[in-house]
């Protein structure tokens, strides 16, 4: 990325930044039709491990759909993302996927009963390699597994729909969204799920962090590294999660290496 390019996107961050301690937090609300941010022509991570988190708020009795996925452009199998499920009995699920063609997919996935809907819950996705993912709800690692699975290269990102197929669109809020070219460690995701910051945590491995304030057309990326993703139709919600806000430095929330 060029010099000028990169110093762009952090005054674009800079402004966002200035505007959200006017305004508060918010989020973006989708409508499981149709909704989607992205999707973009680039992935955010270099390689595996990877962590990608947000922040999800089920907003009807039954929702569903996937909150982001990296996938291949040349090959619509092969993908990698997260998905969750709110199953109206106020039990939901949620699953952490690698899929490498037609009959190879495998999930680590966690189902719950007892959370209602219109509670705001942290969610992460570790990638640790072809045959190790993560699934981590609100601070606490439910699910692993080591199905072995080759994704391939990616090259594509998107929130809100499973890969390049107009299938399994989310139909709630996701807020906070960020992605680390690593496995971010227990303390880290534990403080993410805490109301940590993520300017604040890994720092030197955050590779893209969307808040999904709804300030804009595009959805700001404050780590300055990837860059804005596309709105196509996902609406702004009035509240989000409790997050700390970043401080000028970016350091807020403590969990930096």
């Amino acid at each position: 990325m060029g010099k000028m390019a990169r110093f762009g996107r952090l005054c674009k961050a800079c402004l966002a930044l200035l505007l959200i301690f006017s305004l508060g937090s918010g989020s973006r609300k989708f409508d499981g039709v149709n909704d989607i941010l992205g999707p973009e022509n680039a992935r955010p991570y270099s390689a595996l491990p990877v962590t990608a988190c947000a922040w999800i708020q089920y907003q009807l009795a039954k929702s569903t759909g996937v909150v982001i996925a990296f996938y291949s452009d040349a090959d619509a199998f092969k993908k990698l993302w997260i998905s969750v499920a709110h199953n109206g009995d106020d039990s939901y699920s949620v699953s952490v996927c690698s899929q490498g063609s037609f009959s190879s997919s495998s999930c680590a996935s966690y189902n719950s009963g007892g959370i209602p809907y219109g509670v705001w819950h942290h969610v992460c996705g570790q990638w640790v390699s072809n045959s190790e993912r993560h699934v981590w709800v609100d601070g606490v690692l439910e699910d692993s597994d080591t199905t072995s699975v080759n994704a391939g290269v990616l090259n594509r990102t998107v929130v809100g729909r499973k890969g390049a197929a107009p299938t399994n669109f989310y139909d709630s809020v996701i807020a906070q969204l960020a992605v680390w070219d690593d496995e971010l460690s227990e303390g880290e995701i534990v403080g993410l799920s805490q109301g940590a910051n993520p300017m604040g945590v890994g720092p030197t491995d955050l590779v893209a962090y969307w808040p999904l304030w709804g300030l804009d057309s595009e959805e700001i990326d404050l780590s300055g590294q990837f860059g804005s993703l596309t709105v196509d139709g996902a609406t702004v919600h009035e509240s989000g999660p409790p997050v700390l806000l970043p401080s000028v430095d970016g350091s807020m929330g403590g969990f930096g290496r």
